[in-house]
């Protein structure tokens, strides 16, 4: 695996920030130009029916080299990287023979990733760890899931007496995007039995379930007045808009829960008098708990109405994906096989939620099952984000095994812990 940091470092120098403004898919420019060098590379590898779409998603195809007929696995991760921080100029620092303590990422700016602040780090104690330099997110999430499928086919690639079935690569764009890229996925090119995507988090972690997911844009109109004759008269949309927010539960937020708790979270708010805005994330693992906080912003909504006018305060609330648990509880043999491939690679498969979305998410809504493999990286969506090289080589090696064992054989698959997810 001696070229996955080779690719990572130029996968990441390429800047791929998606734009939640822009209706298109893709979003940005960036995506096209990483989805022409995975293009170029997947040919170059060999791979048949090499495929970028009109939308940005990069296809490809490693056919079967065995007789037996044996599951098609999809290979996903995303162009993309988190709209809400700068991804330009990534300048990525390799720190060798991590031995514990502060890593500096910017000298100048007084930057430090710190064990005190993300004790995480300290997991990868004696590893190569990969920084930011301070000023721009890494782009780990999802370059290194890229980086992790291109040097897994690639390995089959270079070893063609090591028994595979069809391997359907895709790279998609837009998965950071409130909308998600995957509705203009041509359905028709990713014929599949199941799909692994590649966006989880630190090593040996994988995620058979993820938040249900909405949001809430609720404006504001207000009414100016001059504020020597304002009794009375004027109405303040920012006042009001704020009043709004601190009826939201103080302790079901991001920054107070953890685990299977859901929060709503207020990602925007801006205005002035004449108008105001705010945008909040609404998230649960529960079904109906989920519903119960839609309901509860549509209640809330309804008192400001009835409080300062209807014409003050308008709520849209939008659905934006669902929990992939229902739809992978239906094969427990494919559960169990991810484990499998963990515990394959020396590891303790640790199965968490997926505190977010990622592609598994709209796939099924598909019907098509979509675990999360973990990426070996923290901190995403920042400048304090991190990943260690040799926990990239461990994600790659888990794809490897879970290829590999479901080419020999589905009785290997014996363990107890078929069907358990959580």
């Amino acid at each position: 695996m001696s070229n996955i940091l080779e690719r990572f470092m130029k996968y990441v120098k390429i800047d791929t920030r998606s734009d939640d403004s822009v209706a298109q898919i893709p979003s940005s420019k960036g995506q096209w130009e990483l989805a022409k060098v995975l293009e170029k590379e997947l040919v170059d590898l060999g791979l048949e029916e090499v495929v970028l779409t009109e939308n940005c998603f990069v296809h490809a195809v490693l056919r079967a080299n065995v007789d037996v007929k044996l599951p098609v696995i999809g290979l996903m991760a995303h162009l993309d990287t988190y709209p809400g921080f700068s991804s330009s100029g990534v300048n990525p620092i390799v720190h060798k023979r991590y031995q514990g303590g502060d890593l500096i990422l910017n000298a100048e700016r007084q930057m430090f990733l710190k064990p005190e602040d993300f004790p995480e780090l300290l997991k990868y104690t004696g590893e190569d760890i990969i920084t930011t330099d301070g000023t721009t997110l890494l782009g780990a999430d999802d370059k290194a899931g890229i980086a992790e499928i291109m040097e897994a086919v690639a390995f089959f690639v270079r070893n063609p007496e090591v028994p595979h079935g069809e391997l359907r690569v895709v790279f998609t764009p837009d998965e950071e995007t409130d909308r998600g890229g995957l509705d203009a996925l041509d359905r028709s090119l990713l014929p599949v039995d199941f799909v692994i995507t590649m966006d989880g988090d630190g090593i040996g972690e994988v995620n058979f379930e993820n938040f249900n997911a909405a949001h809430a844009e609720v404006l504001f109109t207000g009414r100016s007045v001059h504020t020597g004759e304002a009794k009375n008269r004027m109405i303040n949309a920012c006042a009001i808009a704020n009043e709004w927010a601190s009826m939201l539960p103080k302790d079901e937020v991001p920054e107070q829960t953890e685990g299977y708790e859901g929060f709503y979270h207020i990602e925007e708010m801006s205005g002035n008098v004449e108008q105001a805005r705010i945008y909040c994330l609404i998230r649960d693992f529960s079904e109906d708990v989920f519903m119960q906080r839609k309901d509860f912003l549509k209640k809330l909504t309804a008192q400001f109405a009835e409080k300062y006018g209807a014409q003050v305060i308008q709520m849209t609330l939008t659905d934006d994906y669902r929990n992939m648990k229902n739809v992978i509880e239906r094969d427990p043999l494919l559960i169990e096989a991810v484990l499998k491939s963990i515990r394959d690679s020396g590891l303790n498969p640790k199965i968490l939620p997926v505190r977010g979305g990622t592609d598994g998410a709209m796939l099924a809504e598909m019907g098509i099952l979509a675990p999360n493999i973990f990426l070996g990286g923290h901190n995403y969506h920042g400048q304090y984000e991190f990943i260690s090289v040799q926990a990239m080589e461990a994600a790659t090696q888990v794809l490897i095994n879970l290829i590999g064992n479901y080419a020999v054989g589905e009785s290997m698959f014996t363990s107890d812990e078929v069907g358990v997810i959580s």
